[in-house]
């Protein structure tokens, strides 16, 4: 794989697959968003080209270079709270991905990988989640993501490009949304200040942002055909138990009061990913422990808050 072209490049995972891409001398066309704030995320580097394109613009995007190898759709729009259930504006991005299979094969892709969602499998009580889980997603955003991975999958076929469907399950990191239960609690336990939960009993699956720029890399770069994977750390425990640490960590004085949240119906269970098959197909495993990963993310916010 030398010549990669990505949407959401300035998105957490974006970055981490970009940075990875930086130190394998791959040349990488980030595909962003026009005027976007985010351009200063992109790392310094003669092999990265960047292209302002809207999603609704994929479609007339003009290729004036061929020869890509891999095709990375990360974009994904209207991902607010209040909007990942409403069906007119998740409906947006099936058509989206698909014209980005179609964008892909123009620019002579052989191969398109997206980037699925654990939301596709909805509430279930299996331990972990395997890539062959029933999928029953009960909001607008998982069932978006469904029909786009089924239909993307489709439009590849009739291409006769190999299509990889990621469903991540939780990352965080480096750009990661600042309203994340751990991006929020980490700014509240520096500052000593109470934080409040729900129960936290659910089973939780946290993996490192590098280690998903790494995994997605790989899956670029092995001998994949058409599959769909669990993107996730691979064991989980209950969600209080990563809070404990990340208190512990800090030395923080915070008082962490579990159950005054309501628990999120669709998170009750929680969910772990089961990565055989993709550690199996690429041989990619996670390095980052959980600890050393908020260790980082602790240095970062100590750095801004200087």
């Amino acid at each position: 794989m030398k010549k990669i072209a990505v949407t959401g490049a300035t998105s957490m995972i974006g970055i981490a697959l970009i940075e990875e891409c930086v130190k394998k001398n791959i040349e990488v066309l980030a595909i962003v968003r026009k005027k976007t704030k985010n351009i200063n995320r992109l790392p310094v580097s003669k092999n990265i080209h960047i292209l302002e394109c809207d999603l609704e613009d994929l479609c007339n995007m003009q290729v004036n270079n061929k020869g890509y190898d891999v095709f990375y759709h990360l974009a994904w729009t209207n991902t607010r709270k209040g909007d990942r259930d409403d069906p007119q504006k998740q409906l947006e991005n099936i058509k989206y991905t698909v014209d980005a299979v179609e964008l892909a094969y123009r620019m002579g892709c052989t191969k398109f990988i997206g980037a699925g969602s654990q939301a596709e499998y909805g509430i279930h009580g299996e331990k972990s989640t395997k890539p062959s889980s029933i999928l029953q997603p009960i909001d607008a955003y998982g069932i978006s993501k469904m029909a786009a991975g089924k239909l993307g999958l489709l439009e590849a076929k009739k291409k006769k490009m190999s299509f990889i469907w990621v469903r991540i399950f939780s990352v965080y990191g480096k750009y990661e949304n600042p309203n994340s239960m751990i991006q929020v609690t980490l700014q509240k336990l520096l500052k000593n200040e109470n934080c409040d939960f729900s129960t936290g009993t659910q089973m939780w699956d946290y993996l490192y942002s590098s280690d998903a720029g790494r995994a997605f890399l790989k899956l670029g770069d092995s001998e994949t055909k058409n599959n769909y994977y669990c993107l996730g750390r691979g064991n989980a425990k209950p969600l209080k138990e990563y809070i404990y640490e990340m208190q512990n960590i800090l030395h923080s004085n915070s008082k962490l009061n579990f159950g005054i949240i309501q628990d999120n119906p669709i998170n009750r269970n929680g969910m772990c990913a089961d990565i055989t098959t993709l550690t199996q197909d690429t041989g990619w495993v996670p390095e980052v422990d959980f600890i050393q990963g908020i260790k980082w993310e602790v240095e970062r916010l100590r750095r801004k808050m200087k």
